[in-house]
């Protein structure tokens, strides 16, 4: 019934709130979810589940001052055109991403990217 209270419950019990991870690299938000729900803010604005999602994304921005990530806003996307993950949209949000990314290893002058290796111990 009120889509805001879900975002209050998990912030008021200290647990992080699903679409909003903060980033070291999006300290004020991944642009590629403002982009794609600044769209959907003028294509979708009379549509109830938009609206719905406008709370939420405006709850969590005023109690906690948290950021909606890519996943979050295409997942919307995709719940209202069925486009899934193996469409151009989800590549072209990938991809930016990871154009961003090597942008910032250039600028910071890591000329390679290590392979993460988990080296804890294996669970049983």
């Amino acid at each position: 019934a009120d889509p805001a209270r879900p975002v209050l419950e998990r912030i008021r019990a200290g647990e992080t709130v699903p679409g909003f991870d903060a980033s070291p690299l999006h300290a004020h938000g991944d642009p590629r979810a403002r982009a794609l729900l600044g769209f959907c803010a003028s294509a979708l604005a009379k549509d109830s589940s938009y609206q719905r999602l406008a709370e939420a994304l405006a709850a969590a921005k005023s109690i906690q001052g948290l950021e909606p990530n890519f996943p979050l806003a295409f997942q919307f996307v995709d719940s209202k055109t069925g486009i899934g993950p193996h469409h151009t949209l989800y590549h072209v949000g990938r991809s930016a991403g990871w154009i961003a990314h090597g942008m910032e290893q250039f600028q910071a002058g890591e000329n390679e990217r290590f392979e993460p290796v988990y080296r804890g111990a294996l669970p049983p």
